[in-house]
């Protein structure tokens, strides 16, 4: 959902646009390849009461690396929206409004 919104916001962008998705090409090698690799290997474990069902206990040390392309990725979408929706109007966003005083209150009466 996040890759629609980026494309959505920053279509005309073609250089931000291509970074993006190399990054987000990294990030589904690492869910093929280091996610599947290391789930393939690992043991089944069958989980004790209060738990139902089973777990696999992954045997590939390097999935705890993936991590990193994923909160990097998230942190690039996230970023590039919260760039192109607030910042890239020069508006403030509604957080910064209410932290800062400058908000009204809703009303539903006029």
């Amino acid at each position: 959902m996040l890759s629609t919104r980026v494309w959505a916001l920053w279509r005309g962008y073609y250089i931000i646009l291509s970074i993006y998705f190399l990054i987000l090409a990294a990030n589904i090698i690492n869910y093929v390849f280091l996610y599947g690799i290391g789930l393939t290997k690992g043991t089944v474990i069958l989980k004790q009461p209060p738990y139902i069902g089973c777990s696999v206990n992954p045997l590939l040390n390097t999935t705890w690396d993936g991590i990193s392309i994923v909160l990097r990725f998230e942190t690039l979408s996230v970023g590039l929206i919260f760039y192109k929706s607030w910042l890239g109007r020069h508006q403030d966003s509604p957080l910064l409004s209410a932290l800062q005083g400058r908000s009204r209150p809703l009303s539903l009466i006029h």
